[in-house]
């Protein structure tokens, strides 16, 4: 523990430096304890909630009334929605034995409903009647009307390549350049336009190159035709016959971004840099067509889970939100864990800092979404549960607190009651008495100090490896600057003592009245 806590101390913004919050627990009690410390503060509720299906192949429970099952998404979304920031959204994914229900809730919430993805899984499914069902559905709703984009998958495909061929190289060299150039004009699926960008910047920035010539028929101003001076040999550049496009001014702001690229000697005329943003958007479609099986993602990490959603389909959905790499992604039916597979293969992609939050009750929390998250950061590619390391490629860095809550069962199984008297108190009405009997409200943690009138509450009585500082963190609602052996720091500044925590703070959580 010591040396646990000397790694911790280190860090002088711990919740702002960790990547994820995983949380075992049931999902109803996690979001009313986590409500203060991530109210307001999350871009994307994302959740493939339980169908209720018999066929549907999930862990839950998948035998409720209509009326039970709306009942229970309905309370979670309540509180759900309380996390989001001004700009968030709320993705629910759904099939067609409660989309009607879903949809119709939806449409009552005080937040704009902004349509529905149909996911087109590409294999039907052919169940005891009816029609072989390949689709199911997203609902997206949205704390303001807005726009959901997804990002171009050609361009996150040519910048992937690029990644590699430069991590392969070393750096941008002459043959990583030509390596570059060479696969985009052969690769099959891109489009005329995307092969033109077959040059790469010093950084990994991709470009291509466009003449400078005056686009207008009218003639421009005189000194829109001054030549370029060639920074080599120190001789005047051809001008484009119409002129150029900007002023002196404009061009010699471009050769000090370094935005003009000259040939070898003053004979070639000088062409302009035109990066391909690298997150490039387009409308997301309300059709999405994706063939791909989450089991199989599973598989190749070694893990052998009932069903699950593609990684793929996950990161499409998820970036369609986001609007920053450093927003947060909520997902309190976290299944096997597909949610953050999805964001840190995002962050993977362009070292961003997104974060997830993972509620999940069953057992394997600990046996496939813990291992998977370590996995994941460990190496990108895997098969038969054997990483595939590809040459330059190297593991993340990933920072992850997990943590159990105290359930329901857990404080019913604390709660002592001894044999009393039904009349032993002349004060008390024989119900109460009889009702709430002789309660010994867990004292044996608190040490009453009467001669100093003080109070010292000794968490390791009640559990043996209690998170004091995250249980204060969630009590306060803030978020934890540094924690200490003898101190836990939010980031207002306060700070809360861990080796004698206030009583008059703790004691909600301890002694129910």
């Amino acid at each position: 523990m010591d040396f646990e806590l000397n790694i911790i101390s280190t860090f002088n913004n711990l919740d702002k430096s960790l990547d994820g919050w995983l949380i075992h627990s049931e999902n109803y009690q996690a979001l009313n304890t986590i409500l203060l410390k991530f109210f307001g503060r999350v871009r994307c509720i994302h959740i493939d909630p339980p169908y209720n299906t018999d066929t549907s192949g999930f862990l839950y429970t998948n035998a409720y009334q209509h009326s039970s099952w709306l009942t229970m998404i309905e309370n979670r979304a309540e509180i759900a929605c309380k996390f989001l920031d001004s700009d968030g959204s709320f993705l629910t994914h759904i099939d067609e034995n409660e989309f009607d229900f879903l949809y119709s809730y939806f449409r009552t919430l005080n937040f704009p409903y902004l349509g529905t993805v149909v996911w087109d899984k590409k294999n039907p499914m052919m169940g005891g009647k009816g029609l072989a069902i390949q689709h199911e559905y997203i609902f997206f709703a949205s704390m303001n009307v807005k726009k959901f984009q997804a990002t171009s998958k050609n361009i996150q495909k040519m910048y992937e390549k690029a990644r590699l061929i430069i991590k392969q190289n070393g750096k941008v060299n002459s043959t990583a350049r030509a390596e570059y150039k060479k696969w985009v004009l052969k690769e099959v699926g891109l489009s005329g336009g995307e092969r033109a960008y077959t040059y790469l910047e010093d950084n990994g920035r991709i470009y291509r190159l466009v003449a400078m010539g005056w686009p207008n028929p009218t003639p421009p101003p005189p000194q829109f035709f001054i030549p370029l001076i060639h920074p080599i040999t120190g001789k005047p550049c051809p001008v484009p016959a119409s002129g150029w496009s900007r002023s002196p001014e404009k061009m010699q702001e471009l050769i000090e971004k370094n935005e003009l690229v000259f040939g070898d000697d003053e004979t070639t005329q000088p062409q302009r840099k035109i990066y391909l943003p690298e997150h490039a958007h387009a409308p997301l479609s309300s059709i999405l067509y994706n063939g791909k099986r989450g089991k199989q993602d599973l598989l190749r990490l070694g893990f052998n889970f009932s069903y699950a959603h593609p990684i793929s389909l996950y990161k499409k959905l998820i970036d369609s939100v986001f609007e920053s790499n450093t927003d947060i992604t909520l997902d309190y039916f976290a299944g096997s864990g597909t949610t953050a597979h999805a964001v840190m293969d995002l962050n993977r992609t362009d070292g961003g800092k997104r974060k997830y939050i993972l509620v999940e009750m069953g057992e394997h929390f600990h046996n496939i979404i813990l291992p998977r998250i370590k996995k994941v950061a460990f190496c990108s590619k895997w098969k038969d549960g054997n990483p595939i390391f590809i040459k330059g490629e190297s593991g993340i860095s990933h920072l992850v607190k997990y943590y159990d809550f105290e359930q329901y069962e857990d404080v019913l199984q604390h709660a002592h009651y001894n044999d009393a008297d039904l009349f032993d108190n002349p004060y008390e009405d024989p119900y109460h008495s009889y009702v709430f009997l002789n309660d010994r409200k867990m004292l044996h943690t608190v040490e009453i100090d009467k001669k100093e009138n003080s109070t010292h509450f000794h968490p390791e009585k009640l559990y043996g490896d209690i998170d004091l500082a995250e249980t204060l963190s969630q009590l306060r609602g803030k978020w934890i600057k540094r924690i200490t052996a003898e101190y836990v720091e939010f980031e207002d500044g306060e700070q809360m003592s861990l080796t004698d925590p206030d009583w008059q703070v703790i004691k909600p959580l301890v002694w129910w009245q």
